[in-house]
């Protein structure tokens, strides 16, 4: 079941058939890929990308949810 209540919940929910196409993040919809309620199309056109790019003015004094999103992030990869 998905959840109603985030932005990636509505968008892959109006994938789920019977309704339509979402182009969505991998790691947002890989478990739904997984289990067959979501397939791929247009992967010719849709090739893989490089990966998360973060641009930050510095390392002193890094906010803590920014370190957290930054592990988070590489550790998706």
């Amino acid at each position: 079941m998905v959840s109603w209540c985030t932005a990636v919940g509505w968008q892959v929910a109006a994938a789920l058939p019977p309704f339509g196409l979402v182009q969505h993040l991998d790691l947002a919809v890989q478990r739904y890929i997984a289990e067959g309620s979501l397939v791929r199309v247009l992967d010719k056109w849709c090739p893989p990308t490089a990966g998360f790019y973060l641009y930050i003015p510095t390392r002193e004094q890094m906010p803590r949810k920014l370190r957290a999103l930054m592990d988070f992030l590489v550790a998706k990869r």
